[in-house]
């Protein structure tokens, strides 16, 4: 109908339906420990919450989210050699009430970088030196050819 919109999402038994999925490797998902709100990316709460949480070392640059309602796919490729980790930050109303998600390829972790270093767990550049890196990003949007 010429003027409707189509919600974003609803409201179901106090749960908000998204519809959207992580599509990440296996290999991140192990290293994730494949924990419960990962793949519908719900915190299993009501109240706001949030969670950034990491994989790594990687062999394979790969993570994606879907939508199975709208068909939409968002898709990450990198090198895993260059940038061996992926960052997962989530937020359900947790951080200033925002709801979003963000796939963050790597070169360590934490994000703290005094703290990546002591855990050996970040990239290094020498002095003066560069480090050439790309991200692939793919958008489909769903239902277009």
């Amino acid at each position: 109908m010429a003027g409707k919109t189509r919600p974003l999402h609803r409201r179901t038994s106090y749960v908000r339906i998204w519809g959207d999925v992580l599509d990440l490797t296996m290999e991140a998902r192990q290293l994730l420990g494949n924990p419960s709100w990962l793949e519908r990316m719900h915190l299993g709460t009501l109240q706001p919450a949030c969670v950034k949480t990491y994989a790594g070392p990687l062999g394979e640059g790969r993570a994606a989210i879907g939508n199975a309602a709208s068909g939409d796919r968002l898709t990450f490729r990198w090198d895993a050699r260059l940038n061996d980790t992926l960052g997962v930050w989530v937020t359900r109303g947790g951080w200033h009430g925002h709801h979003h998600v963000a796939l963050e390829p790597g070169n360590g972790c934490p994000d703290d970088l005094t703290t990546a270093i002591a855990r050996r767990r970040c990239g290094i550049i020498p002095a003066h030196g560069t480090l050439h890196w790309e991200v692939l990003v793919q958008i489909d949007p769903g239902g277009k050819g």
